[in-house]
């Protein structure tokens, strides 16, 4: 699955190679996203785009009703929008947040709760917010791994079986080197982001990159057909 952000790339964790990446569009400008092209592999599959909100977006009575606006006018198909907040913005407004969160949630785009354990209370905003798909955990934690922070590790370790546990998809932020994606494999991360698999790209990168993946996975299988052959 190709999965655009705004700080880098989101890979499988188990797969250290370069992967498809995107520029990040706010939420205001989201429905302009047609002339700029919605991201496509080469097959014609849409990628899926993350886009950040904040505690202003999710304070907004008309950010609902904008969101499927946007959807339904580019016919882009909800599971291929991911709408991300930072764990400290929910704390502005729990219940209205929590309320705005489930209403999105039945547009059917997918929900990331950025930056976890950075917040005031990461474990009653896991409870509460748990209609969310994806936790993130701050890349201050993954930093650590790379010097044998023990501390750290065990944070990362925690928040990776308490979100698995508790049906999250977990990504790990801020990977910058081969070491800390390394530590979190044998840690059960599923994703990773950083500038250990690329950095920020723009638009027209994104499509080729997309279509670049493509053709390297169209030849792997080509070459495994032909072997078994």
């Amino acid at each position: 699955m190709a999965v655009i952000e705004r700080s880098s790339l989101i890979a499988l964790v188990t797969t250290p190679t370069r992967l498809p990446l995107a520029c990040s569009h706010e939420i205001e400008p989201c429905g302009t996203t047609h002339s700029v092209g919605w991201p496509v592999t080469s097959d014609g599959v849409a990628a899926t785009v993350t886009v950040n909100l904040s505690a202003k977006h999710l304070a907004d009575p008309g950010l609902v009703a904008l969101v499927s606006t946007v959807l339904e006018d580019h016919d882009i198909a909800p599971a291929r929008l991911c709408l991300e907040v930072t764990e400290s913005d929910l704390v502005y407004d729990r219940e209205g947040s929590a309320s705005t969160m489930r209403r999105l949630k039945q547009l059917g785009v997918r929900l990331a709760i950025d930056d976890f354990g950075t917040g005031y209370a990461s474990l009653d905003y896991v409870r509460r917010f748990s209609m969310a798909d994806v936790l993130k955990i701050d890349a201050t934690f993954v930093r650590g791994l790379s010097h044998d922070r023990h501390e750290d590790r065990a944070i990362v370790s925690a928040a990776i079986v308490l979100g698995r546990t508790l049906g999250f998809e977990i990504i790990a932020e801020g990977v910058e080197d081969e070491r800390q994606r390394r530590i979190l494999v044998d840690l059960g991360c599923d994703k990773a982001q950083g500038y250990l698999f690329s950095g920020a790209i723009t638009g027209p990168e994104v499509a080729a990159r997309l279509g670049a993946d493509d053709c390297d996975r169209n030849d792997r299988a080509a070459a495994a057909d032909h072997n078994t052959s």
